[in-house]
């Protein structure tokens, strides 16, 4: 009885602590294969195909938090691929750039200059670092 009684104050007091805000809810971890996360909630990304002012296609996607965001965007006339990180994390933007018939490919920072085969898929996706923690967009798809 007395132990029911210890529980039940028990109880009670914790209640009390998370009704006067004193115990809060610890944050969902993130996932660098998406999925529900506070990581993802917080970071917003857009990105499509287009094409461009020659008529070719480009694919980007860029991801935005705050003030800081990173991005890439792959030019099919030429095949050039850009990678921006504006992210203070102390790691370099990572993408990865997936053409059929080529494999994936793995692109930090700065700009490359490419060569694919003419009208293949391309998939292109941009993550924080290259960390398995990392947050990491969908991917885009465009052509070559």
């Amino acid at each position: 009885m007395r132990r029911n009684a210890i529980r039940s104050a028990a109880a009670g007091a914790l209640l009390a602590g998370a009704l006067a805000g004193g115990l809060t809810a610890a944050p969902a971890q993130a996932s660098a294969s998406g999925g529900a996360s506070t990581q993802s909630a917080r970071w917003h990304c857009t990105g499509d195909s287009d094409p461009d002012v020659d008529g070719r296609q480009r694919v980007y996607t860029t991801c935005t938090k705050g003030k800081s965001s990173i991005s890439a965007t792959f030019y099919a006339r030429g095949e050039h691929l850009y990678v921006y990180d504006h992210f203070k994390n102390g790691h370099r933007t990572v993408v990865y750039l997936r053409v059929d018939g080529s494999g994936t490919a793995k692109f930090t920072t700065g700009h490359h200059n490419l060569s694919y085969s003419e009208n293949k898929d391309v998939y292109l996706k941009v993550c924080t670092s290259s960390s398995s923690k990392a947050f990491c967009s969908a991917e885009r798809r465009g052509t070559t």
